[in-house]
């Protein structure tokens, strides 16, 4: 009985571990200088999604979660930045570009695309958006991981790609020269 208890226990742990892992993500970026950066991007373990921001005067949209276009929207301000349209408006509701020409944000990429957006429910509901755009001169692809809340995960920088990865890590080293 106590044997079986624990088999239990430890394919549960065991399991949970795969999962964590089999949804990672490592791929390279070239930098705007030319050397490539690798980044591993993955949902950190222990990650809650919080409370999304709700508008007092609008009680239901506390059950709003991050829709796939608010998630596309979201990954591409933060991979590309956000430009206030003409700085010279004094209203706070003028345009924003988004992904437009100048380079910013996290990647400091320009001309943003989304290529696809898929919604993972395991270990928390989070989008993975898949974009391209101009970082150094050249066209690439990149990611963005964005909570059912609207936070980002951040990708973090490693050395290389991992020469053995658990099985079901997906790796992308894709480039695409512009």
């Amino acid at each position: 009985m106590k044997r079986s208890l624990l088999t239990i226990l430890t394919s549960i742990i065991v399991s949970s571990t795969i999962t964590m892992t089999a949804h990672a993500i490592t791929y390279a970026v070239r930098q705007a200088d030319g050397a490539e950066q690798y980044y591993r991007l993955e949902v950190p373990p222990g990650t809650t999604i919080g409370k999304i921001a709700t508008d007092p005067d609008m009680p239901y949209s506390s059950n709003l979660k991050m829709s796939a276009g608010a998630a596309q929207v979201t990954a591409v301000g933060w991979a590309g930045g956000l430009i206030k349209g003409n700085p010279s408006d004094p209203y706070s509701n003028s345009t924003v570009d988004l992904g437009a020409d100048k380079p910013g944000g996290f990647y400091n990429a320009s001309h943003i695309k989304v290529d696809s957006t898929q919604y993972e429910t395991s270990p928390v509901p989070y989008y993975l958006v898949q974009m391209t755009g101009n970082i150094g001169g050249g066209a690439q692809t990149f990611y963005a991981i964005v909570l059912d809340d609207g936070r980002i995960v951040r990708p973090v920088p490693v050395s290389g790609p991992e020469s053995a990865a658990p099985s079901g890590v997906r790796h992308h080293r894709r480039h695409h020269r512009g």
